[in-house]
């Protein structure tokens, strides 16, 4: 994958608390785990 302004967009955790901490879509593909 490479990283251009869209990916730069979708993948960025600068408003996240931590760095570790998993938006709500990334949650949704654990749940069922």
């Amino acid at each position: 994958m490479p990283w251009d302004d869209i990916t730069r967009r979708q993948h960025n955790r600068d408003h996240l608390r931590y760095p570790t901490d998993l938006m709500d879509p990334e949650w949704a593909i654990l749940a069922p785990l």
